[in-house]
Order: structure tokens, then sequence, then C-alpha cells
């Protein structure tokens, strides 16, 4: 009976443990089922729609010049007596580079005062030629005058003989030929005077004795400026010449680059061009000077293609009057293309596709919001909106590709 009894009561609080087992686990699925509901929402980012200028950018790699690079050539060749500059001087104009020997250059001067002597000599002696010849002219044509006006006046007496009676048909047919021999030969005589008196063999001399003088005096220039001065302010470069070499007319013995005001060459595809103005503002970058662009304007537009490249050249220039910027150095430019002031624009990121429609998600009481837009221009970074917003909605960026129409959301970065 007492086992029975123990049996009993083993039963009643396995099943008293059961129950009260259970009861508790329904409370928990209960509380836990209600804190789902609370937390069923999406985390996402935010933005606001704000007005803004847009702009594509268009960026084009260039290279930097110096803005005047003047060749230095001597006059005439000689030998290299000094050098006062070595590369990357940076001079004044008028500021000695080099100079020549003068004895070199002198011997030139020499020789070309002989043959300017003798062109000379040779033009005296034209003249002298050639007004001797002029008198022998004026001789003869006075000569052949007289000699035909007696044969003239033979003739008509002759004439009138005939008509009288006096001389016959033969002797007049005698007279008229004898005139005729006679302006034959008298004009042999004057053309043979003219030829002499000619004035080509006086240009001929002429022309001779000025090339002459010219050569002469560009030796003598030549003499004056052994010395050679720089040309202009700037920056010495590629000096080819060395003390006692010879230093050519040919080609330059150094140059003097302008390094005050530099310029950016870039060259344009005829589908841009159109869309460049001269004073248009660009951001230029040298990223081996500055890791800021340097904002200056287009200052020349090149209307015709460049043979070799066939594009367009445009030049952009930049003060460098601390000469960091050095010619050769590579630069970006940026140019702003399709620009649009004070209009309303989202994040491209925030703009998805959806059924073929550009939807942009905004938050309103903490939820998601499906907005139809249209767009713009589309920069790539930033999308001009239309139509659908207006300036400060708060657009969800960021986990909009998780969200429904009127689906909870929480914001959890950005800017509301």
């Amino acid at each position: 009976m007492k086992k029975r009894i123990v049996g009993i009561m083993l039963i009643l609080s396995i099943v008293t443990t059961l129950f009260t087992g259970c009861k508790g686990d329904d409370g928990v699925e209960a509380k836990s089922s209600e804190h789902e509901k609370q937390e069923a929402y999406t985390p996402v980012e935010v933005s606001k729609v704000a007005r803004k200028t847009l702009a594509n950018i268009t960026t084009i790699n260039g290279k930097v010049s110096g803005d005047k690079n003047v060749m230095v050539v001597p006059t005439v060749p000689g030998t290299v007596e000094t050098i006062a500059v070595k590369d990357g001087d940076r001079v004044k104009k008028g500021d000695v580079l080099f100079t020549l020997d003068e004895k070199d250059i002198r011997k030139q001067v020499d020789q070309a005062k002989a043959a300017y002597d003798m062109a000379k000599a040779n033009y005296d002696m034209s003249q002298e030629q050639s007004d001797i010849a002029q008198e022998s002219l004026e001789r003869t044509e006075a000569l052949t005058e007289s000699v035909l006006q007696n044969a003239r006046e033979n003739l008509e007496n002759t004439k009138k003989l005939y008509e009288a009676g006096a001389v016959s048909k033969s002797e007049l047919d005698q007279a008229e030929l004898a005139l005729e021999q006679q302006e034959s030969q008298m004009q042999a005589q004057l053309d043979q005077a003219k030829m002499g008196a000619s004035d080509q063999v006086m240009e001929v001399a002429k022309s001779q004795l000025e090339q002459a003088e010219v050569a002469y005096q560009q030796a003598q220039d030549a003499l004056n400026n052994a010395t050679i001065t720089s040309p202009i302010d700037g920056v010495v470069t590629g000096i080819s010449i060395e003390v006692g070499s010879m230093a050519s007319n040919a080609q330059p013995a150094m140059n003097v680059v302008d390094m005050d005001r530099v310029y950016v060459k870039i060259d344009v595809v005829e589908g841009l061009i159109n869309q460049l103005t001269e004073g248009q503002e660009v951001n230029v970058a040298i990223p081996a000077v500055s890791s800021e662009p340097f904002n200056v304007v287009i200052d020349n537009i090149i209307p015709s293609t460049d043979a070799r490249t066939q594009l367009y050249p445009v030049k952009i220039y930049l003060d460098n009057s601390d000469g960091t910027i050095k010619p050769g150095m590579f630069a970006d430019v940026e140019i702003a293309l399709n620009v649009k002031d004070d209009v309303l624009s989202v994040a491209s990121e925030a703009v998805i596709v959806k059924d073929q429609k550009n939807i942009v998600y905004i938050i309103e009481d903490d939820k998601a919001i499906e907005k139809e837009v249209k767009i713009g221009l589309d920069t790539g970074t930033e999308v001009e909106i239309l139509e659908g917003l207006k300036e400060n909605d708060t657009i969800i960026i960021s986990g909009h590709n998780y969200v429904e129409d009127g689906g909870a959301v929480k914001v959890v970065g950005g800017t509301e």
C-alpha cells in the first residue's frame, strides 16, 4: 500500500513539472514574437535632395611648354672662346652667354671686304664702259641720221629730174636701191652701238656689287657680335657648345626659355572642340608640382587641326613666376561640359531601375515611399531630377534594394 502511494505521488510530480515547463515555453515564444514584430525594419543610409551645379567633367592629358623658347645662333660660325652660363641658369635680356674668337671672324670680314672691292671695281669699269658706249651710240645715231638724210634728198632730186625727163628710169631705180642699202647698213651699225650701250651688263655688275656689300656688312655685324647675349629673360637650356669647339650658324648653340609664364597644350577631338571657348575656366592638375589643381582659363583655341595628329590644339597659360613648373611636365586638364546651374540633384546610387522606371525611395514616418522620377543630366556621381522630388526630401542612397514601398526602415547612416 505504501509503495502504491509513492508511485502515485511520483506521477503527479512529473505531470506538474511538464505542465509548468510548457507554460513557461509559451510565454517566451509569445514575448519573442512580439519583439520580432517591433524590430522588423530595413537599415538604410540617406541623404537630402539639394540644388547644385552639375557638369560632365572631361579630363585631357597635356604637356607643359615654355611661353618662349628662343634658339641662340651666332651670325657666322666661329671658335668658342668663353661660355658664361650653364644649363639651368636664369638670365636677363642682354646678359652675355658666350663669346667667339674674333680672329676667325675677322678673316671672314677680310674675305668679304676683298669680294666687295672686286665687285666695286667691276661695277666702276662697267660704268666707264657704259658711258663710252653711250657716247658712241649717240655719235652713231647722229651720223646715221645725216647719211640717211642725204640719201633721201638725193632720191627726191632724182625723182624730180625723172619727172622732168632729165634722167632715165634706170637711174631712178638705182637711186632708190642706193637708199635702201644705205638704210640697211646704217641700221646695222646703230644696232651694234645700242648693244654696246645696253644696260644689261650694268645691271649684272650692280647686282653683284649689292650682294657683295650685304655680305661685307653681315661679316662686320658678326665681328661686332662676337659676344653673344641673351635675346630675352629666361632660363638657359640645351647648351651644345664647348670652349674651343666650333659654333655653327646652322644650328643653335643653346636655348633660352621664358619660364615666368608657361602653357599646357592639349589636343581636342572634333566632337569636343565646339564646346570650348576662349576664357572658359578649367582646372589644370600638375602632380609633380602640387596636389591642388590650378584654376585658370583657356587662352587660345586653334581653329584648324594639326596636320600630324588631326586634332585641334588648345593652349592654357599658367603663371610660373616662382619657377616650380618645368617644361616637359605632364598635366591633366579638367574641363566642365554641359554645365547646369541650380538644379535638383541626388547621388547617382539613389536611383534604381524598376520595371523600366527610374525609382527613388524617400522616407516618411520611418517608412520607405517609392517615387518615380524623371532624370536629366547624369554626371556619373550626381543625377539631375526633373520631376518626382522636391528640395530637402530625405532619400535612401544605400539599402534601397532591400526595401519595399511602405516598408519600415531605420536610418543608420548618411545625412537626414
